[in-house]
């Protein structure tokens, strides 16, 4: 968890990827070391952009070997927002 807020991996994204409004990182309790992270997007085009935004390149350049090796990834849209 330690490295990715190090990289500064959301607010990378918030400076540099449009369409991106805000993320978060969940530690596992049971393995800290193992972490989940919840982004919001604009739309899905806008999260689809991302993966190929150079942004994107350098982080997993820099902690690509932290990432599982199936990154599992799925779009949600908002059924409520209060």
């Amino acid at each position: 968890m330690k490295t990715f807020l190090d990289r500064g991996v959301l607010s990378e994204c918030a400076d540099a990827i449009p369409g991106f409004i805000d993320g978060e990182l969940r530690a596992s309790v049971e393995d800290p070391d193992r972490v989940c992270v919840l982004a919001r997007w604009r739309d899905a085009e806008s999260y689809h952009a991302w993966g190929t935004h150079p942004a994107r390149a350098a982080q997993l350049a820099d902690i690509g070997h932290l990432v599982a090796e199936i990154e599992l990834a799925e779009v949600f849209g908002p059924v409520f927002q209060g």
